[in-house]
This record gives C-alpha cells, structure tokens and sequence, in this order.
C-alpha cells in the first residue's frame, strides 16, 4: 500500500492557524483515545507548575519542556542537524532545537508573526503562511518540528479535522524536504482523524507513535505523532502533483 496524497485546502482559503476498560466481550470494550489513555495514567500537581517554571528559567513559553522531554526520549535532535520549525513563535522550540543542533547545526523558523526574541546565529526565522513555504533554497532536512495549531471552535471533531489539515501539511513538506531517514514531529488535536493519520505516518517512517508530554495541560486535547526514519528520499515531482490536486479540492 502505497502513502495516500494528502489532500490540503486551496490557496487563499487555507485555515488559519496560530503558533497553540477492561471486561465482557471484545465488541463492549471502551475504546480510549490516545489523549485518554495518556490522562489516566498522568498525575497532576499545580497546572501552572510549568508556566512557573518557564518564568523561573527565563523560558519563553511553557512548550520548551514539552520538546526537551520528546528529545530526552527520542534523541530527535543533534549537533549538526538542519531542522524546520513551523509554527515557530514565540520562539521556545526554535531555542531549543538551536542549543541541541549546535554551532554546526541550522534551524530555520516560519510563522505567521514576527518573531520578538532574539535568536542565536544558527537561526534563521521568516514570517511566512507555511501553506506557501517556498522551500526550494533549503537544503535537505533532518528533522521538521510542527507546533502548528488550528483557531479552535470549541467542537472536538471540527478541530481535529482542522489541527489534521496542518499535520497533512507538514507530512506533505517532509515528503518532499525531510532527507531518507529524518524524523518529524507534530502537534494534533486528538479525534476522528488520530488513527487516518497515524497509519499515513506508519507508511512513510521505520517508526511512528503517539506522545504526549508531561507539560501539556490536564484538559488538553492535543498529543504529537512522530515519526522517526523516513523510509524513502523526497521526490521533486511532488510538488507540481500536490498542487494540482489541492486546486481541485473544496476548502474544508
């Protein structure tokens, strides 16, 4: 079974998007979302311990914590690597993956607003809607990053089919720019679209799972996938496909 195209909006009307049982028979089982099965297991104290926490360390957001501890389990990323950090303000991942990478290493940052803090010289950041990201000056990647989150409605189906479009975004980008055996890494809010999405994920990478880190909140619907060494190199003629199948798409 060949990766699904993944279908997005067209241009000029894509979303908006801003950088936040057990017992009886097999058929009567209650069956848990990923974000359920994390919550039952977590044990909260104060939920302002990591925003306190961020303040404390001068930290920009408490996001930092949610990617350090993903990187501490996965060994994302490291001296040298070139990253993409969609979604990249306030700038909390984009510092964090500047420190792992090195020196030696480049991130390069986009979002829809300019970035405030100051960035070390690995670093580059561009405002930009990643629906348009002209991505034919960077190199090969090794890792993209996605903390990209839809405006929520406060109805959990619509925003996950919303949060899936932007996870579908950054899969269609890694396609094309994350180097055979890179790794990605994205924010999705948990519903009817989790499983679709995790079994495209389960075609392009050796390994793919869901997370969700101690620092999310209690009453949070998101979690991330990431999928870790992609199986096959990008292919320049994606783009030229991807585009003529999104211009024949209703907007969502």
């Amino acid at each position: 079974v060949a990766p699904q195209l993944l279908v997005l909006p067209p241009k000029g009307q894509q979303l908006a998007w801003r950088s936040a049982a057990s017992g009886g028979p097999r058929s009567s089982r209650v069956r848990h979302s990923p974000v359920q099965r994390a919550a039952k297991k977590k044990v909260y104290g104060s939920e302002d311990f990591y925003a306190k926490k961020a303040r404390e360390e001068g930290r920009l957001a408490r996001s930092y914590y949610k990617l350090e501890e993903m990187d501490r389990r996965l060994g994302l990323l490291r001296p040298g690597h070139k990253v993409l950090d969609l979604g990249c303000w306030p700038g909390s991942w984009t510092l964090y993956a500047a420190d792992r990478v090195g020196p030696s290493g480049r991130v390069l940052g986009i979002d829809l607003r300019p970035m405030d803090a100051e960035m070390p010289p690995n670093v580059q950041t561009r405002v930009e809607d990643a629906f348009q990201f002209k991505g034919s000056d960077a190199p090969q990647l090794d890792v993209i990053l996605s903390d990209m989150a839809p405006k929520t409605m406060g109805n959990r189906e619509a925003d996950n089919q919303r949060s899936a479009h932007l996870v579908k975004l950054a899969m269609t980008i890694a396609d094309v720019k994350l180097r055979q055996g890179g790794s990605i890494l994205m924010k999705l809010f948990d519903g009817p679209e989790t499983t679709a999405l995790m079994k495209q994920m389960q075609l392009r990478y050796e390994v793919s799972r869901y997370l969700r880190p101690e620092a999310t909140r209690s009453q949070s619907r998101e979690l991330y996938l990431v999928g870790m060494r992609k199986k096959v190199a990008g292919n320049p003629a994606a783009p030229s496909t991807y585009r003529a199948k999104v211009e024949s798409q209703p907007p969502p």
